[in-house]
């Protein structure tokens, strides 16, 4: 437990002080995927997509690229956001991030 406390005090110094985009990006993927368990899931959800949020409001595609998938997937608010969700696709794939292009090609948002 010492160890992952580490590393996530680790990710919120880079994040918070270091202005690292990628830190802030791995921060959410943790507490997103269910790594770092806090009190529960949809607490660990609602600090996912706020560093999500976060790092894709100042251009990281990646980050950009998960939002999208959280609000099409149904994740923020249980509810489906085709909207906002081809918002961020698109967001994503504008700065070359080649999964969102994909899934754009893929999946048809009319």
């Amino acid at each position: 437990m010492n160890r992952i406390r580490r590393i996530l005090w680790r990710l919120k110094f880079r994040s918070l002080f270091l202005r690292d985009l990628d830190a802030l990006h791995d921060l959410g993927a943790w507490h997103g995927s269910g790594d770092v368990f806090y009190k529960s899931k949809a607490a660990n959800n609602k600090i996912a997509i706020k560093c999500y949020h976060k790092a894709a409001m100042r251009g990281h595609p990646e980050s950009q690229y998960d939002l999208a998938f959280m609000y099409y997937a149904g994740e923020i608010n249980d509810v489906s956001d085709l909207e906002k969700a081809k918002y961020w696709f698109e967001k994503s794939a504008a700065n070359g991030y080649e999964p969102a292009i994909e899934f754009l090609r893929e999946v048809p948002f009319d």
